[in-house]
């Protein structure tokens, strides 16, 4: 060993070596700063990285060599040591490379795959999950969240590829969840991550494509620029990650339809848009009106900004069809016009256009609407999510229970899916399935109160009303409030089924206080009259409900729910032969009728 030492020292290897390990460690770091700004592909910088770490033997075996040739006086005349040496360095270089090779192929080769075969071209499915807030202040987690879905919505337009929802993705958020198992979690074959670095009007996203079923890193992107280009970033980032599927697991025909509306954004208006859509994904309805206020921002700055424009619309839309806002369909009408006229293909604002046939009780157009939003968008949850919910509004509950389901595939950890899967099996007669829905729910969100409400209506129907008492003050109170719609529902429901005729007109006249704020609508007033037996105030308040176009009566007009003497009451039967109700049982004939002769209920003929 002592040989070895001074033999590699009287031919300078530890010079060499030295020398070697400064040079490739400046070579490497130089390679590492110019892969982001020329766009170099992640192989690119592994490869110099294998050559550096492999060419380090290989220069000490060299530099070996050349001192015993010089030794020798010319000629290469190695002594049995000098084998050895050779041999041992060889032999090392082999190692080394095995071990270097072993830790980067698997993943500059994912970049450069053979042709996987047809068989898993199905398994084309990506999960955007919420990417990291890097900035200084954590208050900027809106602007990271934001970037996030807005690259989602932008993946959900290519065709081909199923986007897991937005619920699901960013439900593991904060968690220390792998890979590998939210791939398995969601049913995707790929996962996106990255970071967000927001600097004044400069931002950094770092972006990654990961293969979920082995870990290896597909794709990754540094992009430094203004905010005022951040469509076109997005735009860069979902365009490279389609040609690297395309590549893997796409068809060779597989497009990407987004448009755009403009290549620049004023970065205030931008900054105030993903504020509302931070607010609106909360879905309460203080939060929703914190929404349309940072819209409205958005717009004053950038009156052309379609996806604003959709945005305000949206929050009017559910505010009008929740019952909470009675004064706002003509904004939500100018609004969707507005973003439609900007941008003819924004997914947001065409659904917008047919939740306004709802709101607007035209079945028909909503229905032509709704599917010319489902055949251009098969990705979006939501937009399958409201076609189950109009199927359901018209007495079609088997049909709305396939497209629930349809939704929750897409978006399996959001619990509004399972809630209203539940209510369309109710709605079936099927009670002890859509409680087994709710509790399902319940698991994805404890304190979701769609999914309380509804389950403790379900135990009351089902003579269960120690279970249903045990939601209402276990859970429902703490989650919904003493006036929430769903905690009332649930009472009602409990003292529906106990006939305690004097709480349902109390529970009647607290709804009448309600009414007026929007707490409640008015057929959600009728209701409790109804089984309380004063059927004069249920006609008076489901003939307001009539007039307020309220969403909410038309679960009432199969009249399942409603007490047998009220149904056979002459006032109820001739309140259903109302022109807008007559119009609603022809669309139910006409539409059910239709999905029955294409025996596919989630056809769309």
């Amino acid at each position: 060993m002592r040989y070895l030492i001074e033999a590699a020292r009287s031919r300078g290897l530890d010079k060499i070596a030295i020398a070697y390990a400064v040079s490739a460690w400046g070579v490497v770091q130089a390679a590492a700063i110019a892969a982001p700004a020329y766009a170099w592909p992640q192989w690119v910088l592994q490869l110099i990285i294998v050559i550096a770490l492999f060419g380090l033997p290989m220069a000490l075996i060299g530099a070996w060599a050349q001192g015993v040739r010089t030794s020798a006086g010319g000629a290469l005349k190695p002594s049995r040591t000098d084998l050895h040496v050779l041999a041992t360095l060889s032999i090392g270089a082999v190692i080394l490379a095995g071990i270097v090779l072993s830790i980067f192929w698997p993943r500059a080769s994912l970049t450069r795959p053979a042709e996987v075969p047809q068989r898993q071209r199905a398994q084309a499915s990506i999960a955007v999950l919420a990417f990291n807030n890097m900035s200084d202040n954590p208050k900027n987690e809106y602007f990271s969240d934001g970037i996030s879905e807005e690259l989602l919505n932008d993946l959900a337009q290519v065709t081909g590829l199923r986007v897991a929802g937005r619920t699901s993705s960013f439900s593991f958020k904060g968690k220390s969840a792998t890979i590998e198992d939210i791939g398995k979690a969601l049913g995707v074959r790929t996962v996106l991550e990255g970071s967000v670095q927001r600097e004044g009007d400069r931002v950094r996203i770092t972006a990654q494509l990961i293969d979920a079923t082995n870990d290896f890193h597909i794709w990754s992107q540094t992009y430094d620029r203004e905010i005022s280009d951040i469509f076109v970033v997005e735009d860069e980032i979902s365009r490279a990650i389609t040609q690297e599927l395309t590549r893997r697991l796409l068809p060779d025909t597989a497009s990407h339809n987004a448009t755009l509306a403009k290549s620049k954004i004023n970065p205030a208006a931008y900054t105030a848009y993903l504020q509302g859509l931070f607010f609106w994904n909360k879905r309460n309805r203080d939060d929703m009106e914190r929404a349309a206020d940072f819209f409205k921002q958005a717009i004053a700055l950038e009156p052309d900004y379609a996806a604003a424009h959709a945005g305000l619309a949206s929050v009017y839309c559910v505010l009008f069809l929740n019952g909470q806002r009675r004064d706002i369909i003509q904004e939500a009408k100018d609004e969707t016009a507005a973003a439609l006229r900007l941008d003819p293909n924004n997914s947001w604002a065409l659904l917008n256009e047919a939740g306004l046939g709802l709101a607007s009780w035209n079945w028909m157009k909503a229905d032509t609407d709704l599917r010319r939003v489902l055949e251009r968008n098969p990705n979006n949850a939501d937009a399958e999510h409201v076609y189950a919910t109009f199927l359901l509004t018209l007495d079609i509950p088997e049909a709305a229970l396939a497209w629930d389901r349809r939704a929750g595939a897409v978006d399996p950890l959001a619990p509004i899916y399972r809630t209203d899967a539940g209510l369309d099996l109710h709605a079936l007669g099927r009670d002890e399935e859509a409680i087994a829905e709710f509790r399902t729910a319940l698991t994805l969100d404890p304190n979701y109160a769609f999914a309380l409400g509804g389950i403790c209506a379900s135990y009351a129907d089902t003579g269960k009303l120690n279970d249903a008492m045990q939601v209402l003050r276990g859970r429902l109170l703490a989650a919904d409030g003493e006036n929430g719609a769903n905690t009332l529902g649930c009472e009602v429901a409990i003292a529906g089924r106990k006939n305690d005729a004097r709480e349902l007109k109390r529970l009647a006249q607290l709804s009448e206080q309600l009414y007026a704020d929007g707490g409640v609508t008015a057929s959600e007033v009728a209701y409790p009259y109804a089984f309380a037996g004063d059927f004069d105030a249920a006609i008076r308040w489901f003939e307001r409900a009539y007039d307020d176009r309220d969403f909410l009566l038309l679960g009432w007009l199969p009249g399942r729910d409603l007490p047998l003497a009220f149904k056979a009451d002459p006032r109820w039967q001739a309140f259903m032969q109302r022109p807008l109700l007559k119009s609603w049982q022809a669309a139910h004939d006409r539409i059910a009728a239709k999905l029955a002769a294409h025996r596919d209920p989630l056809s769309l003929p």
